[in-house]
């Protein structure tokens, strides 16, 4: 009996020690599963926050070639401008080549305006001596017709 009660004993102890290692390995197997639920978790997140970064990537892409329809647009109206500008200033360096133009002609018809007055003042002092020489020829001829009807008529 003691054999028996002895391997009884030894039974129980492996018994003990199989329902340990049992407990363990629920243990272990559920932590394996916690772990594997978790890193599929972790997986699912990544898968989200991926998915949402290739939404935001997409989003971004949308957005970066409306910016560049926009800005191919703006360079066209940017040539415009120029095309117009250039002209403009043709236009400006023409008017401002009549405008010297006009300003020589202008400068030479002061200068003419200038010597048209002296003459207009040495034709004045002309004619006022011209003025004064026919009065005093008056004077003089009004004498001489006084002398000649005198002596016509002692004749």
């Amino acid at each position: 009996m003691d054999r028996l009660q002895q391997a009884a004993g030894q039974q129980a102890g492996i018994v003990r020690q199989l329902e340990e290692r049992a407990a363990r390995a629920d243990q272990n197997a559920a932590l394996v599963e916690l772990r594997e639920q978790t890193a599929l978790k972790a997986a699912a997140e990544d898968k989200g926050r991926e998915a949402e970064a290739r939404r935001e990537a997409a989003e971004q892409r949308g957005i970066a070639t409306s910016l560049g329809e926009r800005c191919g647009a703006l360079q066209k109206d940017l040539e415009q401008a120029r095309a117009v500008l250039a002209e403009r200033e043709g236009d400006v360096m023409t008017l401002n080549e009549q405008f010297q133009s006009k300003s020589r002609d202008f400068k030479q018809l002061e200068a003419r305006a200038g010597e048209l007055k002296s003459r207009q003042e040495a034709l004045h002092v002309v004619l006022g001596d011209a003025k004064e020489n026919a009065e005093a020829n008056s004077t003089a001829n009004k004498g001489l017709i006084a002398q000649v009807a005198k002596l016509e008529g002692e004749l």
